[in-house]
C-alpha cells in the first residue's frame, strides 16, 4: 500500500464504509490510480467515529509513511463529508478537494433542498445540471444567472447555494476539475466498489481482529493481481490488429493497455479538421483539458508535431508515472511485492527438425527428475504445496488448458530477471 502511494502520490480518492465490525467502527480506504488506469489501495483506518480530529489522525497516519505527500498530491476526490474536508485542509493544505461528482447531484435530490424554493423543481433541476456539466467559466456564469433569475436572487435557495457551492473552494463543476491534474477521476466510484466487496467477506458480527485479517487478505489478493498484470505488460507485446499506421503499432506497444487506448484516441483524432477552438500550445504541452488532466499527449500535440515536421509519437512525451518503467524501477528497488516475473520465454537451441516422440519423452522424463527432489526433500506444508501446484497443472492441462507461472518466491530474483530486459 506504501508503494502505491509512493509511485502514484498525485491524486487520492477516499470513501468510508459504516458499522463494519462488532464495534460499529466506520473504515476509511484509500486509493490511488496507477498507470495501468486501475484504482490501487494506498491504505486502510478503522476509527472509534467520524469526529474531525479522529480523521484528521487517520489521514496523518497514511502520510507517516510517504512523508513527501503533502508536497506530491494534487487532487482528493471526496463525498461532502465535512470531516474530510477538515482533515485535508490540516493535513494536505496544498491539495484540492474535489467533490464526487455522483454525491454533488444525491445532494440536490434532498427533500429539505428542494424545499428552499417554491419553484418547480423541473424548472431548477436542468439549470444545476448545467452548473455542475459547465466546461467554460463562461458556460457556469450563464447558467448562475439563469438561476439566480428563476428562483430569485435573494431567496432561500440562493442564499443556500452560495454559501454552500458557488462561493466554496471545493471543485465540484466541470471546468473547474478540467483545470487540474485527476488523470480523468470525477467520481469516488472506485473507492466504492471496493467498499461494496469488503461487504462481501466481512459482516457487523466480526470482532476487529478478524476484520484486520481479512483486510489484511484482501490487500494481498490485490497486489498478486497487480503483479500480474504487470506480468502481462512485460510479457506480452500489444498491437492494433485493425491498423497498420506506424504510429498506431508503437503506440500500442510501448504503453500498458489503458494509455495506449487513449493516446490512440487522441492521435486519431489528430488526423480529423481541427475545431474552432483555439489552444496555447507547443510541440510537448497543451492548455486543453484532455492535456491538463491526464498530461498525456492530446489531438492539438500531434497535429502540432506534424505541421513542425518532428516525430508525431515521441515516448518522452508519456511521463513516468503512466509508464510500466515505475513499477519495474520498485521492483529493483526490492519494494514490490514478492513476485517473481518471468519476463520473456526462455531460449532453447534451434533444431533442423521436429523432436521425435521419444525424445520428447526423453526431455520430458528428465525434467520430472530434475523436479522430483525439490517436492519429495521437503516437508511438512511445503511438500503438500508444492505437490499440489503441479497436480493443479496436470488437471489443467488434462482440461486443455496452459499455465503461467508466478512463483512467490524472494524478489531478488525478480531483480535479476527484470535486469535482463531493457525497459520501454
Amino acid at each position: 500500500m506504501r508503494v502505491a502511494l509512493e509511485m502514484y502520490p498525485e491524486v487520492l480518492i477516499t470513501d468510508t464504509t459504516y458499522s463494519l465490525c462488532s464495534n460499529n467502527m466506520p473504515l476509511i480506504v484509500y486509493e490511488v490510480v496507477d498507470c495501468f488506469g486501475a484504482g490501487r489501495l494506498a491504505g486502510y483506518a478503522i476509527i472509534i467515529s467520524e469526529k474531525k480530529e479522529i480523521v484528521t489522525g487517520a489521514l496523518e497516519m497514511l502520510t507517516l509513511g510517504f512523508p513527501d505527500m503533502p508536497l506530491k498530491n494534487k487532487v482528493v476526490v471526496i463525498d461532502k463529508d465535512q470531516s474530510e474536508v477538515a482533515a485535508i485542509n490540516t493535513v494536505l493544505p496544498n491539495s484540492e478537494i474535489h467533490l464526487c461528482d455522483y454525491h454533488v447531484k444525491e445532494v440536490f435530490k434532498r427533500a429539505y433542498v428542494r424545499k428552499l424554493t417554491d419553484k418547480n423543481w423541473d424548472e431548477v433541476d436542468p439549470l444545476i445540471k448545467k452548473l455542475i456539466h459547465a466546461y467554460s467559466k463562461e458556460d457556469y456564469d450563464m447558467a448562475y444567472n439563469q438561476l439566480s433569475s428563476l428562483v430569485g436572487k435573494d431567496s432561500k435557495f440562493m442564499v443556500y447555494f452560495n454559501n454552500n457551492w458557488h462561493n466554496s473552494p471545493l471543485v465540484w463543476t466541470e471546468y473547474k476539475r478540467n483545470m487540474s491534474f485527476t488523470v480523468g477521476e470525477r467520481t469516488t466510484g472506485r473507492v466504492e466498489n471496493r467498499n461494496g466487496k469488503i461487504k462481501q467477506v466481512i459482516s457487523r458480527k466480526m470482532a476487529v481482529a478478524l476484520v484486520i485479517r481479512r483486510l489484511r487478505s484482501m490487500n494481498t489478493i490485490s497486489s498478486v493481481q497487480n503483479d500480474y498484470k504487470l506480468f502481462k505488460s512485460l510479457a506480452k507485446t500489444s498491437y492494433h490488429k485493425y491498423s497498420s499506421d506506424p504510429v498506431v503499432q508503437t503506440i500500442m506497444k510501448v504503453n500498458t493497455p489503458f494509455v495506449a487506448d487513449i493516446v490512440k484516441r487522441q492521435y486519431e483524432r489528430s488526423l480529423e479538421p481541427p475545431s474552432s477552438t483555439s489552444h496555447a500550445l507547443t510541440c510537448e504541452s497543451c492548455d486543453c483539458p484532455f492535456f491538463i488532466k491526464f498530461k498525456l499527449p492530446c489531438s492539438h500535440i500531434f497535429r502540432e508535431r506534424r505541421i513542425k515536421g518532428v516525430d508525431i509519437y515521441d515516448h518522452t512525451l508519456i511521463p513516468q508515472r503512466w509508464t510500466i518503467d515505475l513499477e519495474c524501477g520498485k521492483a529493483r528497488d526490492n519494494t514490490l511485492t514478492r513476485i517473481e516475473i518471468i519476463a520473456a520465454p526462455l531460449k532453447t537451441n534451434k533444431r533442423k527438425g521436429p523432436m521425435t516422440s521419444e525424445e520428447r519423452f526423453n526431455v520430458v522424463q528428465h525434467t520430472l527428475k530434475e523436479l522430483g527432489p525439490y517436492i519429495y526433500d521437503c516437508g511438512g506444508d511445503q511438500f503438500q504445496n508444492r505437490l499440489n501446484s503441479v497436480l493443479s497443472m496436470i488437471d489443467i492441462f488434462k482440461k486443455g488448458g496452459e499455465v503461467a507461472v508466478v512463483g512467490t518466491g524472494d524478489v531478488t530474483k525478480c531483480d535479476k530477471l527484470l535486469g535482463q530486459y531493457p525497459s520501454n
